[in-house]
């Protein structure tokens, strides 16, 4: 028997009365007037001895001593009260965190299982919901330019020798990459867009990075108008260290709950002729258009990489071939870890 949404909500419904129950039962916090007043015997405690005149004995049995003792002790026992009911409070309210962490957690996975009829395993759960659920932010109108051009010798050095420029042009290629896209926090908070790629290295088995007049890395920056200079440029790169392969780039992005601002860039990396790229998604996307222009001195293949059945949509995914261009449309959201997946040989 399919699940309505109505018997969901009657579930919801039962579950926010127990909330709400419990939330009455421990919403107020004790009185402080225990505090206060045990505050203000111990100081009369104190002080009395000094400033207060002496009972009579006959009439009370007691002696300064005594009577400040007395105020002290009392004024220690309405003090101890006021924690005590502190720390039952700390206790319930904790009990209450828990209790709807919980609960969230199993209304969360009821929503499959009422209206899908899908019982999914913890650990399914657990992975949709930390890269879909609890993201803060997405990608909009992604656009992805590829130009590879075939290296010539005014990219690289007077200093390096004939045959090491032949070499070098017979087997790499420049990517100049371009990329645009709106970036939107789609949270109820503010927070920084984590900004980030990375740049294949130059490779060193071929030659010494110093050899290129080209320069690789990041080659320009405009954040909702904002154009990095050099210098700005530079930091990105120092934010993020490298590894072993790659250089790493970060310019984080302040947004308020809500916000979109518009991102567009341009790198440049060096790969051999016979090579592959893959642009992979580091956060949602509601869709993507891909371009690559290459010389028809080499072949090149584009593939999405993204769930079967939206590969097999044809209303969803449109793709173009022909010698020197390439070109894949996907009009539908775009998970992380998903993107394009390119490979290119000589001719």
């Amino acid at each position: 028997m399919q699940n309505s949404p109505e018997m969901f909500n009657e579930k919801l419904q039962r579950i926010k009365t127990r909330l709400n129950a419990i939330a009455n039962k421990y919403k107020r916090y004790p009185p402080t007037w225990p505090f206060i007043i045990g505050s203000l015997l111990i100081i009369a405690g104190i002080i009395y001895p000094t400033y207060g005149r002496e009972l009579a004995y006959s009439q009370i049995g007691l002696d300064l001593k005594q009577v400040s003792a007395f105020l002290k002790e009392l004024g220690f026992a309405f003090i101890i009260s006021f924690v005590v009911a502190w720390l039952i409070e700390a206790n319930a309210r904790r009990e209450y965190i828990q209790f709807v962490e919980e609960t969230s957690q199993q209304l969360s996975v009821s929503i499959y299982e009422f209206l899908y009829n899908v019982n999914l395993p913890p650990k399914v759960f657990k992975l949709i919901e930390e890269n879909l659920f609890k993201e803060q932010f997405m990608r909009e109108n992604l656009k992805i330019t590829y130009h590879v051009n075939e290296l010539n010798s005014d990219d690289i050095s007077k200093n390096v020798s004939a045959k090491t420029k032949l070499e070098m042009c017979a087997s790499l290629l420049i990517f100049d990459v371009e990329v645009s896209y709106v970036v939107k926090n789609i949270s109820g908070y503010s927070g920084n867009f984590p900004g980030a790629f990375t740049v294949e290295k130059e490779l060193k088995e071929f030659f010494n990075p110093n050899s290129l007049v080209a320069k690789t890395g990041l080659l320009s920056l405009n954040i909702d108008g904002k154009y990095f200079n050099l210098a700005a440029l530079n930091k990105t790169d120092k934010l993020a260290p490298d590894d072993e392969r790659n250089k790493n780039f970060t310019f984080p992005i302040p947004l308020e709950a809500g916000q979109s601002k518009l991102v567009c860039l341009s790198y440049r990396m060096i790969k051999r002729k016979s090579d592959k790229e893959l642009y992979r998604m580091l956060f949602i996307c509601d869709s993507l258009t891909f371009a690559a222009h290459y010389p028809k001195s080499i072949r090149m293949i584009a593939d999405p990489v993204l769930p079967l059945k939206q590969q097999t949509d044809k209303n969803l995914l449109y793709s173009e071939i022909d010698d020197g261009f390439i070109q894949c449309v996907i009009s539908h959201p775009i998970f992380p870890g998903n993107g394009i997946l390119m490979w290119w040989e000589p001719k």
